[in-house]
């Protein structure tokens, strides 16, 4: 992954890689025919992105109708908007991710949603009470990456965060570059 993200021509220059639980994220300069700007891309080999088609798709059954998908829909807009307001602090208390009209919507510029399960493998797994684990990827201003965990357990919805959990190549680097002296 992180092979493809340098070499995918999304970056053409690359300032740092950025690697949460295996998915990964390269900063840089992004330039196409119309523009050149900072940015980062976000390798996502197993990620859906929340308002995309495919993260969407569900077949509806007895259990899965037009109120439970709603409800659950609802739930993960308040759960993930309510985390990211704490580590995201440039927007005001209105959520940032609602679902209207059957598709999920970003109120805030700027703002990418990444999960590793999609929406029906969630809906299944609140229905059925199994217990779930979704990992969530939150990319903000190009710049702001944050990763964190959602544990659901008996319709309870746990957020791990873990902010130590995102490899930076950067400071990797800095670390090889200072000097060790020992005292004999």
């Amino acid at each position: 992954n992180i092979l493809y993200g340098l070499y995918s021509g999304y970056v053409t220059f690359v300032d740092d890689v950025l690697v949460a639980d295996r998915n990964v994220v390269v900063t840089g300069i992004m330039s196409n025919n119309a523009s050149i700007k900072n940015g980062a891309y976000v390798v996502n080999n197993n990620l859906y992105e929340v308002t995309d088609s495919s993260f969407l798709k569900t077949k509806k059954t007895k259990l899965l109708n037009e109120d439970s998908i709603k409800l659950i829909a609802d739930f993960i807009s308040v759960s993930i908007s309510n985390f990211i307001k704490t580590r995201v602090n440039n927007f005001d208390d209105e959520l940032c991710l609602t679902f209207e009209n059957g598709k999920f919507t970003y109120h805030v510029p700027c703002l990418q949603i990444f999960l590793d399960k999609s929406f029906s493998e969630i809906c299944e797994n609140v229905l059925m009470y199994k217990n779930s684990h979704i990992k969530v990827l939150v990319k903000y201003n190009d710049k702001d990456i944050c990763f964190f965990e959602i544990n659901v357990r008996d319709n309870q919805w746990i957020v791990k965060d873990n902010p130590d959990s995102i490899w930076k190549l950067s400071e990797c680097m800095e670390k090889g570059k200072q000097k060790v002296y020992y005292l004999n």
